[in-house]
């Protein structure tokens, strides 16, 4: 992912017809993770209103992530990937500035309409039927994740996927690799 490219091409983009700039923040079959801020930073530099959407569905749990402090807009995750979960349940975390754009969103939005959910979140429900055989198995990856520490969780990922990548082909194994994950294997194959 090339930041510089975002910028320019947001910068080219005087009359805003981009409405958001969509990122995968570790995508699930090479392990790369995309810097998240210097995507914000890009946004920012042009000076673009663009929304921010990150799809961090193998991302969650498993690498370092901050919705806010990122100044991510919309972030998409899922129960089956990091958070160790068969999939059902979406994870979803909007910005003010997203919640705001969606009431002026002219494209149909039946799952994305966020009125409901907001309203009742205020008192600690959710309006629609919630997947409850999946919230009955939360508690287990949950300790599994937070009792130990998230950077000890990240950490063995990270050492994971260094092996994988040390077991590929010579030829290959620059190709997988990203600026942001080169490290070595933790033990040879």
């Amino acid at each position: 992912m090339q930041a510089h490219l975002i910028e320019e091409r947001l910068k080219a983009d005087t009359q805003h017809a981009i409405k958001a700039v969509c990122v995968v923040h570790n995508e699930t079959s090479t392990g790369a993770t995309s810097n998240i801020q210097a995507v914000r930073r890009a946004i920012d530099a042009a000076k673009h209103p663009a929304l921010l959407l990150v799809d961090s569905i193998s991302g969650l749990a498993s690498a370092e992530y901050k919705h806010d402090e990122w100044g991510v807009d919309v972030t998409v995750s899922g129960s089956q990937k990091g958070l160790m979960l068969p999939p059902g349940i979406s994870f979803n975390a909007l910005s003010a500035k997203a919640l705001e754009a969606s009431k002026s969103a002219k494209l149909p939005k039946s799952f994305w309409a966020r009125d409901e959910v907001v309203e009742m979140n205020k008192t600690g429900y959710w309006p629609y039927t919630p997947n409850t055989n999946l919230l009955y198995g939360w508690p287990k990856p949950a300790t599994c994740c937070w009792i130990r520490t998230m950077a000890d969780s990240r950490g063995r990922s990270r050492g994971t996927a260094a092996g994988a990548r040390a077991c590929a082909p010579p030829s290959r194994r620059g190709a997988w690799r990203s600026s942001a994950t080169k490290r070595k294997a933790s033990r040879p194959c």
